[in-house]
C-alpha cells in the first residue's frame, strides 16, 4: 500500500526560489515580474498594469514550458531555444549557446544550473546538465545520461527531471527524476510519463508531472501527478489529482498544483489535508507559479493571474500564451 500525506506537516512560507515583493512598477527600471510566452517576442514586464515587450532579439518563441526565466545575480536569464540571453536591464546578451534546446534553470550552490537536450552549453561539455559560475561552464561529473526539462534546488541538494536518464527495471519506463547531493548522483523512475516541477514544503521535496507510479529503486509506490520525498520514502497525495501537474508551489502553508484544465479538473489545485480541492476557474492550462507579495501568481495560457487561495483575479492586461514567470531581481 502506498504511503500517503495524510497529516499536513507545518512549514514556514518558502520562498528562496522566488522574490515576494514588488519594487515601483510604475518605473519601467523598476519592472520586476516577468513572464515568457510560447510566442515571438517571447519576454514581457509588467509596467504598471501593461504587459510591455522585453524582445530578447531572437524572434524566437521561449524554449519550454516551466522555468524558462531565472533571476541569477544581477541579470535576468531566458531560456530561447539553444540559446541561453542574460537582461542586464537596459540589453540582451547571448551568454551561451547549446548544441541542443534549454527547457529550464534553478540557482543552485551559488550557481545557475541550466537543463536540457544538449551535450554542450558555452563551450564545455555537459550533457543535458550545465553549471555557470558567472564567469564560466562546466558539466557534472557522472551525470546520468539523457535530457532534462526541470531542475530545483531543495535543501542543499540538486533534483532534475527528464527523460530517458533512469536506469532501472523494466517497469516502470525510463523517465525519473535523480538528485545530486554533490557527490553522486541518485535516479528513480517514474510512469507512464515523467516530472515537470518541483517545490519544497519545509523538508520535504514536492514534484510533480505525468507520471502514476514512482520507481523508489526495487518497489513502488502510487501516486497521480504529485508526489512528496522525504529523504528516505515517497509518498502521495491522497487519491491523486485527475489531470498532469506541470508546477507546483509552496504557498499559504500546503501545495498548489497547476497543470491541465480538462473541463472536469481545475487548472489550480490545493492540497487541503486529505483531498486536492479547485481554486481556479480559468478555462485554460497552467504552467508556472510565482510568489508575488502575499499572492500566488501563475502564468497560464490566457494570460498571467493572482489568487489569495479565495478569489482570483488577472494580473495586467490580457497576454496570452503566458508558459514562464519570475520576479527579477529578488528582494530581500
Amino acid at each position: 500500500m502506498a504511503n500517503r500525506l495524510w497529516d499536513s506537516p507545518k512549514a514556514n512560507r518558502f520562498d528562496s526560489h522566488y522574490n515576494s515583493g514588488f519594487d515601483s512598477l510604475g518605473d519601467p527600471s523598476g519592472v520586476t515580474l516577468f513572464v515568457g510566452r510560447e510566442y515571438a517576442d517571447s519576454v514581457y514586464g509588467l509596467d504598471g498594469n501593461t504587459w510591455a515587450s522585453y524582445s530578447t532579439g531572437s524572434g524566437e518563441a521561449m524554449s519550454s514550458r516551466g522555468d524558462c526565466l531565472c533571476s541569477f545575480g544581477d541579470k535576468l536569464y531566458a531560456a530561447v531555444n539553444y540559446y541561453l540571453k542574460s537582461w542586464d536591464g537596459t540589453s540582451w546578451s547571448t551568454e551561451a549557446t547549446a548544441n541542443g534546446k534549454i527547457r529550464g534553470m534553478c540557482v543552485w550552490g551559488g550557481s545557475l544550473v541550466v537543463c536540457g537536450a544538449f551535450t554542450q552549453i558555452g563551450g564545455a561539455a555537459a550533457d543535458g546538465l550545465g553549471l555557470f559560475d558567472g564567469s564560466s561552464w562546466s558539466g557534472f561529473t557522472s551525470a546520468p545520461t539523457g535530457s532534462w526539462n526541470s531542475v530545483y534546488s531543495h535543501n542543499g541538494t540538486l533534483w532534475a527531471a527528464g527523460f530517458d536518464n533512469y536506469v532501472g527495471p523494466a517497469y516502470p519506463p525510463h523517465k525519473g527524476i535523480s538528485v545530486w547531493n554533490g557527490t553522486s548522483w541518485t535516479s528513480y523512475g517514474l510512469s507512464p510519463q515523467n516530472a515537470t516541477g518541483f517545490t519544497s514544503w519545509g523538508s520535504l521535496l514536492v514534484f510533480c508531472g505525468g507520471f502514476t507510479v514512482v520507481d523508489t529503486q526495487g518497489s513502488y509506490v502510487n501516486a497521480k501527478a504529485v508526489a512528496a520525498f522525504d529523504g528516505s520514502s515517497f509518498y502521495a497525495f491522497g487519491s491523486g489529482v485527475a489531470s498532469a501537474r506541470y508546477v507546483v508551489e509552496f504557498y499559504d502553508s500546503t501545495i498548489y498544483a497547476g497543470g491541465d484544465w480538462t473541463g472536469i479538473s481545475p487548472s489550480v489545485q490545493k492540497w487541503t489535508g486529505s483531498t486536492w480541492a479547485g481554486v481556479s476557474s480559468i478555462r485554460f492550462d497552467v504552467f508556472d507559479m510565482a510568489l508575488v507579495g502575499d499572492k500566488l501568481n501563475y502564468a497560464a495560457w490566457d494570460g498571467v493571474w493572482e489568487t489569495d487561495g479565495t478569489t482570483e483575479a488577472r494580473v495586467g492586461d490580457v497576454l496570452l500564451y503566458t508558459t514562464s514567470i519570475c520576479v527579477h531581481p529578488p528582494e530581500e
